[in-house]
């Protein structure tokens, strides 16, 4: 989900000038192993980085202004496109390291 991760902080809205970058703080989360075995992964805002990197969930929803009361939503949806651009790096990562390992076991 490495991979995947770079694509999203490359889509994420760049902050304004005097502001921290917000995207450097995203990350991959927790990696879940289910009996069954399936496997279910994380990436970008969690518990541990929610201050660094709140106002790129409000950028991905949308808010209201403040000041205005004006309801501001000009990147409303990019951590879903950004998802959406990183699943073939990150399915494809799968796959080779799933490859891999039944290779492993094969030989």
């Amino acid at each position: 989900m490495k991979d995947g991760l770079e694509i999203v902080k490359s889509k994420a809205p760049k902050a304004s000038k005097g502001s921290t970058n917000s995207a450097e703080h995203l990350k991959v989360g927790k990696i879940k192993r289910y009996k069954s075995g399936s496997v279910w992964g994380g990436m970008g805002i969690d518990s541990s980085n929610w201050e660094n990197t709140k106002g790129l969930y409000f950028q991905h929803w949308g808010y209201e202004h403040w000041k205005s009361g004006k309801r501001v939503q000009p990147h409303v949806g990019w951590f879903d496109e950004a998802l959406l651009a990183s699943e073939e790096t990150i399915l494809g990562s799968l796959e080779d390291k799933l490859v891999s390992e039944i290779d492993k076991i094969l030989k």
